[in-house]
């Protein structure tokens, strides 16, 4: 193991500074973009604006608000950004009239860039959903729902606060509108009222038109009902844009306004068909397909400044490369970047460079700048110290065979060097199932933390995966858990033969689609010791009833329920529930409307009544996937735990006791609850970092006498075998936390006088290196609890152009995109598993 480098831990990944939303000044002297990381006090994400040089590494914060910026663009005359934010207005006097939700929702910000406060330039009560600046730079067109009339949204208010806040299904809709705002007298006027789905749209390069995307219906399930349209800004009419009769996206204009680009499938009613870019003339409504050579699929795009070449995102195998192809469609498609995964793309005025976010198995998302000569150059160092302080994994494509079809997928082998087999092995399954892998230190299920954890990881795409064309993409069409299981075992098989996994030490887990395929595994074979469901499907036919994207089904099975009720069975994992025997712990989010949370509470519920091993643990707030910081620390604390006690361990006891786990001692229960950085009123910056644990001790029966326990004898004892002993006891007054210390401090604990029993909370805070690691905490006789925390980066504080005083925190509302887990084009509103 490297001197002086530190195990990945799950807080060091999701501290990682992860650049998005790159946008090049008109000039191309300057990159502003948002960087996004977790706040743990508040378990939510934070996201603020940033500025580079591409002449120089000089990356600096420019905003600070605590409530976040959000989706930076340049005026074509580079004197403002704009941003999106939910910040309050403190440059103006309060509006009496203003609606005291208006503050809660993004609103549209002008920040000027030689120097000033940001000005608010919209405050709809709803908020701003999309914006586009207009060609001149004078204006900015922006996309909102329509506004109740003040009398309707006074009533709603009122029925509301009695708790008459029914909802019916698909009538509590609003249209939505496109308004325009002037940078000089910031007075809103409407231009348009559409319909319920409207969602993304482009400015002619001439300013007098809008292309727009819409489904009519406003209802996510309705994806398939997508087209584009054409708004002429001076009569208000609109007409469909001429083309193929099938779903299109993403639509944007040529440079020369005589056509406009679009995303759509390759097959018109299967949205999981390979993504292509296709272009329209606007005098006579031909479309073609610019993607056609490329057997990958088109991830994003971009125009090249002079408008004469496309710049192709792609999802090509385990990479994501950055094409270019003529727009006068001659030549071939030419393959810009090499090995590595590109997340975003902004072309640079003035020349035929490009801005990218790449990653790859070796390195944190950073900006970099592709320059004409094809040089890759290095623009943000966000995460140097990440990489400079912790041990990284090796990872490794691999290729195997199953059905005559050549598979591949990444192997993770484990932090601690070692490589001689059988190892413990976790197979981690992607979403979608159009989702994929790729070679990448981050992905959703944190697969470098299993490596430090000792674990051998493997991620397979299989059949129907994204990336490797439409015949591989669409091949597991009224087959799911058929072949593309087969995929996977036969992946695993391999890895067994050749000696690099255990079988008596197997693991699966996933999210998703990665979750149905975790539960139907498990009902396909026993050779599984553990396995972790995350908000997956258990029965196609409930999750078809109370999904809101239920299209999913019937375009994989060919069929709705009824009409072929045979296939629903045979590819359900609910079918095969008799035969699971495997410890299975299910996540699930209790606000997850994509795999509604019923799917995990069946599956629960069933494997308690046949006294199989389980354990549910259901999130608030969250969605489809979790987003929450402290909610992902959770998560992965008990995944690991669960694989711990089920694949090294008896299933009984776990080789390592982990926080949130019940340790037993002659009657008394501990659980470390809490495991959080903290500072106390009258420390100095200059003193050691404090990590603060939060025990519980319970005793089962009565207990006679007082329990008393010196703070002495809770210690942390670091992998080297050194003791530390306590800084102290937090405590709260007058309303400020300090810390207690002192040489003889002790607790004592007297029984409840009903019960007999102990019951107790116990805060500790040890000074810990900077840098994290992994600690074993020890109380009394109790065996150790396994502690491991991350590196903490302090928050900077940097000059700005804007000055703009820092007022703590802020936030985006989401955690930053993980390449590459499900797929898909950027704005388009298609199903995800």
């Amino acid at each position: 193991m490297p001197e002086n480098k530190q195990l990945i831990t799950a807080r060091s990944l999701m501290d990682l500074k992860i650049p998005v939303n790159p946008h090049v000044s008109p000039d191309g002297s300057r990159v502003v973009f948002c960087v996004s990381q977790p706040d743990f006090e508040e378990s939510r994400w934070v996201s603020s604006l940033w500025l580079v040089s591409l002449a120089e590494h000089n990356e600096r914060r420019i905003t600070f608000s605590y409530e976040g910026e959000t989706a930076p663009l340049w005026s074509s005359d580079g004197r403002f950004i704009a941003f999106l934010s939910a910040r309050p207005d403190m440059t103006e006097p309060p509006d009496e009239e203003e609606d005291e939700d208006t503050g809660s929702v993004d609103q549209i910000w002008a920040l000027p860039t030689d120097g000033g406060e940001a000005t608010r330039l919209t405050k709809p009560r709803e908020g701003v959903r999309d914006y586009r600046w207009s060609p001149d730079g004078q204006r900015i067109i922006y996309l909102v729902d329509e506004a109740y009339p003040q009398p309707v949204q006074t009533a709603r208010d009122v029925a509301r606060k009695r708790k008459s806040d029914h909802v019916v299904e698909k009538e509590d809709r609003r249209r939505r509108q496109f308004w325009e705002v002037d940078l000089n007298d910031r007075k809103p006027h409407l231009m348009y009222t559409g319909d319920y789905g409207i969602q993304d749209f482009d400015i002619s390069p001439d300013g007098s038109q809008l292309v727009f995307c819409s489904n009519s219906t406003g209802d996510p399930n309705d994806y398939d009902k997508f087209d584009l349209f054409l708004l002429n800004l001076e009569d208000g009419t609109v007409n469909r844009l001429p083309g193929d009769n099938h779903p299109r996206f993403s639509p944007r204009w040529a440079r020369d306004g005589s056509s406009v680009f679009y995303s759509a499938c390759l097959i018109p009613d299967l949205s999981y068909s390979q993504e292509c870019l296709y272009s329209v003339s606007i005098s006579d409504g031909l479309s073609k397909n610019l993607t056609e050579a490329i057997n990958a699929d088109v991830e994003d795009y971009d125009l090249s400044i002079d408008g004469d070449e496309i710049i192709l995102l792609m999802a090509q195998g385990m990479d994501g490369p950055v094409y270019n192809l003529s727009v006068a469609g001659d030549g071939s498609p030419r393959r810009m970047t090499g090995k590595g995964c590109c997340t975003e793309i902004s072309t640079v005025p003035g020349s035929k460079g490009l801005v990218v976010v790449m990653e790859d198995d070796t390195t944190t998302p950073e900006l970099y700048y592709l320059e004409d000569n094809g040089e890759l150059r290095t623009l943000t160092e966000l995460n140097s110290d990440f990489l400079e302080q912790n041990i990284l994994p090796r990872q490794e494509i691999i290729h195997w065979s199953n059905d005559g079809i050549e598979l591949e997928g990444v192997l993770v082998w484990p932090a601690n060097g070692k490589t001689d087999g059988p190892l413990p092995m976790i197979t981690q399954v992607h979403g979608g199932p159009k989702g994929r892998v790729v070679n990448t230190l981050r992905s959703y299920y944190l697969h470098p933390l299993w490596a430090a954890e000792g674990y051998l990881v493997f991620k397979p795409n299989f059949r129907g995966s994204e990336g490797y064309g439409n015949d591989f993409a669409v091949s597991n069409r009224r087959d799911l858990g058929g072949g593309d299981y087969r995929d996977i075992i036969s992946g695993i098989d391999s890895l067994v033969a050749n000696g690099s996994a255990d079988p008596d030490k197997l693991g699966i887990m996933g999210g998703s689609y990665g979750g149905y395929m975790t539960n139907w595994a498990i009902g396909q074979t026993d050779r599984f010791k553990a396995a972790i469901s995350m908000f997956g499907i258990f029965s196609l036919v409930a999750d078809y009833g109370n999904s809101e994207l239920s299209r999913w089904e019937p375009e994989y099975m060919g069929a709705h329920y009824w009409e072929d009720p045979e296939i629903y069975h045979r590819c359900s994992p609910s079918s095969n529930l008799e035969k699971i025997v495997t410890p299975t712990l299910i996540i699930h989010g209790e606000g997850d409307t994509n795999t509604f949370i019923s799917n995990s509470r069946e599956l629960y519920r069933a494997l308690l009544a046949r006294g199989v091993p389980v354990q549910f643990v259901r999130y608030p707030r969250e969605g489809h996937g979790l987003q929450e910081p402290v909610h992902r620390l959770d998560e992965i604390r008990r995944s690991v735990a669960w694989f711990d006690r089920y694949l090294r361990g008896d299933g009984k006891t776990p080789p390592k006791y982990r926080p949130e786990e019940p340790v037993e001692y002659e009657g008394l229960q501990l659980v470390v609850h809490e495991v959080v950085d903290s500072e106390y009123v009258g420390r100095s910056p200059d003193e050691p970092r404090l990590l603060e644990l939060v025990v519980t001790i319970t005793s089962r029966n009565s207990v006679e006498g007082v329990l008393t326990i010196p703070i002495s004898s809770v210690r942390l004892r670091d992998v080297d075998g050194l003791e530390a002993m306590p800084a102290g006891v937090p405590v709260e007054s007058a309303g400020v936390r300090l810390l207690l210390e002192g040489d003889n401090l002790c607790l004592h604990q007297y029984p409840d006088p009903e019960s007999g029993r102990i019951a107790f909370a116990l805060a500790v805070a040890f000074p810990i290196s900077e840098y994290g690691g992994i600690y074993d905490l020890l109380v009394g006789d109790f065996p150790p609890v396994q502690i491991i925390t991350g590196i903490i980066e302090r928050e900077e504080q940097n000059t700005t152009d804007s000055d703009e005083e820092s007022s703590g925190r802020s936030n985006s509302g989401s955690s930053p995109v993980i390449p590459a887990e499900e797929g898909g084009l950027h704005g388009m509103q298609k199903p995800d598993r």
